[in-house]
């Protein structure tokens, strides 16, 4: 018996020739095959069309497709245009869809009709055909997020960068980020090996609720770490507190453990005795709009006086417009819980309080801080080198306008729709089509989500805090707000003295109508 060849080997270009020869009558079909080296059986079928699914030269191997190739494609996009709006399909969502999508254009098909939903084997098969497409854990996103890093608002950012680094001739070793993350005694457990099929698995914390401890971080686009600082959640500082913190680490003590206005300024007066700015060599400082930044009039102050310029981030795009939060703070976490998880292993039955912070701290920070993280997280923000097209415009999809993610039928200038009407009816097999006579689209199933036009969330803009209009602005937002307050004060007061006039004058009729005994 003759060894079997190999399955597929043939190649299309060679069983055409050979169909060709055959048909003209050139060679017989054994001739054929041997001559063009095709399997004798796969050009017989080829010739008298038996394969309905392989027409003519083309390969075709393995199972056919539940779905047209025309509709899986648009299948694909549609579940990558639902990942940009933050919308995106889980595996079960996919099966679901796929089900009503061939039960909507009377598609024959293998799927599940009594879970409604198409199989395993579908799934993989669809995943491996599109490679593009992966399963991913999401990151969670707020609305207030999702819109508010929109395109209006970064290019007022970058519009403000420009002029300021423009101006001022900034370069990577003036160019400094600014921003505070929170350290937990409870560690988040990591994953660990363990039985399979166990219901729990449990991993060892120092206690229920953590207390938390506030990290000032600051670097800057050459990949210079100033020292950082830890604020602690207690009235009073104790030297126990400093042992094992990196070299030069500032402390603080707030009633919350967050860092506050008054801290704020010790921070900045850190900064600049380690920066060492002057007047005629300023450095850029930018950081979020958080209230303690912006709203704080001493800093200001001091910042213009030690040639500091301070550029605020418009809220709500400090996810993507901030380099401490896109490249640094994620490392610094994983590695902070990582030095929890060695410390409760090392010392059993001991827990992590604030004294060991310091400790732990060191040790991720150490980690965590290099010179390649902290130039590409400048990087990829586009802040140096400067680059306002460095967001794409999937980068903008959640919070475009309503009108992108209308239906067709209402905007007929949507060019995906005109690509997906432009598919032929040709690949489509026959019967593929509803019986109304029209093709039943992906978006008409799963339209994608509309937003509210009138849902705005209120927020502020980029701005050069250290600038002359801002401090004026403020001063004069704080003068009336002060005013207020002392006209509060002197209505409470001139109240609380006509109670008192009042209760003095009852006192004094009651003594002159009392009866002689």
């Amino acid at each position: 018996m003759s060894k079997r060849g190999k399955y597929g080997a043939w190649e299309e270009g060679m069983m055409e020739r050979a169909i060709i020869s055959y048909r003209n009558g050139d060679q017989g079909l054994n001739a054929a095959a041997k001559t063009y080296n095709v399997p004798k059986a796969t050009l017989k079928r080829r010739l008298d069309g038996t394969n309905v699914n392989a027409i003519h030269h083309i390969q075709a191997f393995g199972r056919t497709l539940d779905l047209p190739k025309a509709l899986e494609d648009e299948l694909a996009k549609h579940v990558l245009l639902l990942e940009e709006r933050f919308f995106g399909l889980t595996r079960n969502d996919l099966r679901r869809l796929a089900y009503q999508i061939a039960e909507a254009n009377n598609i024959p098909h293998r799927f599940n009709k009594d879970k409604k939903m198409a199989g395993d084997k579908w799934y993989y098969g669809f995943m491996s055909r599109h490679p593009e497409i992966s399963l991913r854990q999401p990151e969670a996103t707020s609305i207030a997020r999702a819109q508010g890093f929109n395109r209006e608002r970064v290019a007022s950012f970058f519009k403000v960068l420009a002029a300021v680094v423009d101006s001022n001739h900034f370069d990577a070793t003036t160019i400094f980020n600014m921003d505070e993350t929170g350290l937990s005694t409870v560690q988040k457990p990591q994953e660990v090996l363990g039985i399979k099929g166990k219901h729990q698995i449990g991993g060892i914390t120092s206690g229920e609720r953590g207390t938390n401890t506030t990290c000032v971080c600051c670097m800057s686009a050459l990949g210079m770490y100033i020292p950082p600082m830890l604020i602690f959640k207690r009235l009073r500082f104790k030297q126990e507190l400093s042992e094992g913190a990196p070299p030069g680490t500032k402390f603080a003590c707030t009633e919350s453990g967050w860092i506050t206005s008054k801290v704020f300024v010790e921070w900045l007066k850190f900064f600049i005795d380690y920066v060492q700015p002057k007047n005629d060599r300023k450095v850029l400082l930018i950081m979020d709009g958080h209230s303690t930044h912006t709203k704080n009039l001493e800093a200001i102050e001091l910042a213009r006086k030690s040639g500091v310029i301070m550029v605020s981030i418009p809220a709500h795009t400090t996810h993507r417009l901030q380099p401490l939060d896109v490249g640094f703070f994620k490392p610094l976490s994983t590695y902070f819980n990582q030095e929890c998880d060695k410390s409760m292993r090392t010392h059993p039955g001991m827990t992590i309080t604030q004294f060991q912070i310091s400790q732990l701290f060191c040790k991720a920070y150490g980690r965590s801080s290099s010179i390649e993280v902290a130039m590409n997280s400048f990087k990829k923000c586009g802040i140096w080198p400067v680059d306002p097209d460095v967001f794409n415009v999937s980068d903008f999809a959640a919070s475009e306008e309503v009108s992108s993610m209308q239906h067709p039928t209402e905007d007929a200038e949507d060019p995906q729709r005109d690509n997906e009407q432009s598919v032929p009816e040709s690949n489509l097999t026959p019967g593929h089509s509803p019986k109304t006579g029209h093709f039943t689209y992906v978006k008409d199933i799963s339209p994608l989500p509309k937003g509210d036009r009138k849902r705005r969330i209120a927020s502020t803009s980029a701005a050069v805090l250290t600038s002359s209009r801002y401090k004026e602005t403020l001063q004069q937002k704080q003068n009336v707000q002060k005013l207020k307050k002392v006209k509060k004060l002197n209505v409470v007061s001139e109240e609380e003295e006509k109670k008192k006039k009042k209760q003095h004058g009852t006192a004094n009729s009651a003594i002159q109508v009392e009866p002689e005994i």
